[in-house]
Protein backbone atom coordinates (compact mmCIF):
# COMPACT_ATOMS: atom_id res chain seq x y z
CA UNK A 1 0.00 0.00 0.00
CA UNK A 2 1.41 3.36 -1.13
CA UNK A 3 1.46 6.00 1.48
CA UNK A 4 -0.03 9.36 0.59
CA UNK A 5 2.29 12.62 1.01
CA UNK A 6 0.67 15.70 0.96
CA UNK A 7 2.34 18.84 0.97
CA UNK A 8 1.88 21.15 4.04
CA UNK A 9 2.07 24.86 4.33
CA UNK A 10 4.56 26.16 7.52
CA UNK A 11 1.91 27.24 9.36
CA UNK A 12 -0.20 23.78 9.33
CA UNK A 13 3.57 23.06 11.48
CA UNK A 14 3.15 22.76 15.57
CA UNK A 15 6.03 25.97 15.82
CA UNK A 16 4.06 29.11 15.11
CA UNK A 17 6.43 31.10 14.81
CA UNK A 18 5.73 31.81 11.36
CA UNK A 19 2.58 32.69 12.52
CA UNK A 20 3.83 34.90 14.66
CA UNK A 21 5.89 37.00 12.33
CA UNK A 22 2.91 36.97 9.62
CA UNK A 23 0.85 38.54 12.44
CA UNK A 24 2.79 41.08 13.12
CA UNK A 25 3.72 42.06 9.41
CA UNK A 26 0.32 42.53 9.09
CA UNK A 27 0.18 45.04 12.24
CA UNK A 28 2.61 46.71 10.94
CA UNK A 29 0.66 46.94 7.43
CA UNK A 30 -2.54 48.23 9.24
CA UNK A 31 -0.34 51.00 10.73
CA UNK A 32 1.55 51.71 7.23
CA UNK A 33 -2.21 52.12 5.75
CA UNK A 34 -3.20 54.39 8.32
CA UNK A 35 -0.24 56.27 8.40
CA UNK A 36 -0.93 56.50 4.77
CA UNK A 37 -4.32 57.66 4.85
CA UNK A 38 -3.96 60.86 7.14
CA UNK A 39 -0.70 62.15 5.29
CA UNK A 40 -1.03 64.73 2.42
CA UNK A 41 -0.90 62.38 -1.26
CA UNK A 42 2.85 64.30 -2.33
CA UNK A 43 3.80 61.48 1.19
CA UNK A 44 2.17 58.86 1.17
CA UNK A 45 4.51 57.08 -1.47
CA UNK A 46 7.29 58.30 0.92
CA UNK A 47 7.29 56.20 3.40
CA UNK A 48 8.68 53.17 2.50
CA UNK A 49 7.87 51.06 5.96
CA UNK A 50 7.94 51.50 9.50
CA UNK A 51 7.75 49.62 12.60
CA UNK A 52 6.66 50.11 15.73
CA UNK A 53 7.88 48.79 19.05
CA UNK A 54 7.30 49.82 22.40
CA UNK A 55 6.16 53.79 22.55
CA UNK A 56 8.83 54.26 19.39
CA UNK A 57 7.76 54.72 15.62
CA UNK A 58 10.28 54.24 13.05
CA UNK A 59 9.68 55.50 9.66
CA UNK A 60 11.77 54.70 6.74
CA UNK A 61 12.11 57.24 3.72
CA UNK A 62 14.37 56.82 0.21
CA UNK A 63 15.64 60.72 0.84
CA UNK A 64 16.50 62.96 2.96
CA UNK A 65 13.88 65.79 1.25
CA UNK A 66 10.99 63.54 2.43
CA UNK A 67 12.11 63.13 5.71
CA UNK A 68 11.88 66.80 6.58
CA UNK A 69 9.06 67.03 4.89
CA UNK A 70 7.59 63.86 7.34
CA UNK A 71 9.27 65.87 10.49
CA UNK A 72 6.88 68.22 9.92
CA UNK A 73 4.01 65.71 10.05
CA UNK A 74 5.30 64.23 13.49
CA UNK A 75 2.34 64.64 15.56
CA UNK A 76 -0.33 63.45 12.47
CA UNK A 77 2.17 60.38 12.10
CA UNK A 78 2.71 59.65 16.03
CA UNK A 79 -1.53 59.98 16.11
CA UNK A 80 -2.64 57.89 13.82
CA UNK A 81 0.27 55.68 15.14
CA UNK A 82 -1.37 55.27 18.30
CA UNK A 83 -4.72 55.06 17.13
CA UNK A 84 -3.46 51.98 14.95
CA UNK A 85 -2.47 50.31 17.69
CA UNK A 86 -4.66 51.38 20.84
CA UNK A 87 -1.02 52.19 22.30
CA UNK A 88 0.45 55.24 23.20
CA UNK A 89 3.20 55.69 20.89
CA UNK A 90 5.63 58.32 22.41
CA UNK A 91 8.41 58.59 20.23
CA UNK A 92 9.13 59.27 16.75
CA UNK A 93 12.54 58.44 14.29
CA UNK A 94 12.71 59.15 10.97
CA UNK A 95 15.70 57.23 8.97
CA UNK A 96 16.98 57.21 5.56
CA UNK A 97 16.88 53.62 3.65
CA UNK A 98 20.11 52.14 3.79
CA UNK A 99 20.73 51.33 0.37
CA UNK A 100 20.66 54.99 0.22
CA UNK A 101 23.40 55.42 2.70
CA UNK A 102 25.76 52.80 1.58
CA UNK A 103 25.77 54.86 -2.32
CA UNK A 104 26.41 58.02 -0.36
CA UNK A 105 29.62 55.91 0.93
CA UNK A 106 30.90 55.01 -2.65
CA UNK A 107 31.03 58.61 -3.61
CA UNK A 108 34.86 60.06 -2.51
CA UNK A 109 35.80 63.77 -3.10
CA UNK A 110 39.56 63.93 -4.23
CA UNK A 111 41.70 66.55 -3.49
CA UNK A 112 40.80 70.03 -5.48
CA UNK A 113 43.74 70.17 -7.23
CA UNK A 114 44.49 73.34 -10.01
CA UNK A 115 45.07 72.69 -13.94
CA UNK A 116 48.74 71.98 -14.91
CA UNK A 117 48.56 75.54 -16.62
CA UNK A 118 48.17 77.27 -13.47
CA UNK A 119 51.16 74.31 -11.52
CA UNK A 120 53.30 75.90 -14.86
CA UNK A 121 52.48 79.36 -14.42
CA UNK A 122 53.08 79.09 -10.76
CA UNK A 123 56.78 77.67 -11.63
CA UNK A 124 57.56 79.72 -14.35
CA UNK A 125 57.14 83.03 -12.14
CA UNK A 126 59.31 81.59 -9.40
CA UNK A 127 61.85 80.06 -11.73
CA UNK A 128 64.64 82.59 -11.09
CA UNK A 129 66.64 81.23 -8.16
CA UNK A 130 65.62 83.64 -5.29
CA UNK A 131 66.73 83.05 -1.77
CA UNK A 132 63.25 84.34 -0.63
CA UNK A 133 61.34 81.69 1.53
CA UNK A 134 58.50 82.53 -0.21
CA UNK A 135 59.86 81.94 -3.51
CA UNK A 136 61.17 78.33 -2.42
CA UNK A 137 58.14 77.66 -0.87
CA UNK A 138 55.81 78.78 -4.04
CA UNK A 139 58.31 76.21 -6.35
CA UNK A 140 58.15 73.33 -4.06
CA UNK A 141 54.08 73.69 -4.07
CA UNK A 142 54.14 73.59 -7.36
CA UNK A 143 56.33 70.48 -7.57
CA UNK A 144 54.05 69.06 -4.97
CA UNK A 145 50.62 69.77 -6.63
CA UNK A 146 52.60 68.51 -10.41
CA UNK A 147 53.37 65.14 -8.54
CA UNK A 148 49.79 64.96 -6.98
CA UNK A 149 48.33 65.86 -10.20
CA UNK A 150 50.03 62.61 -12.07
CA UNK A 151 48.65 60.35 -9.55
CA UNK A 152 45.69 58.01 -10.57
CA UNK A 153 42.60 58.77 -8.67
CA UNK A 154 41.58 56.19 -5.72
CA UNK A 155 38.50 55.15 -5.39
Amino acid sequence: MAKYHSFKTPLAFPNKTLAVIALHAKQQSIILNAIRARLPDELTSSIKYLAVSGGKLQVYTDNAANATKLRFHGPTLLDAASLATHAKVLSLQIRITETLRQEYRVRKPGPKLPSMAIIKALRNNQASKSADPLDQALMRLSLTLEKLSKKPAES
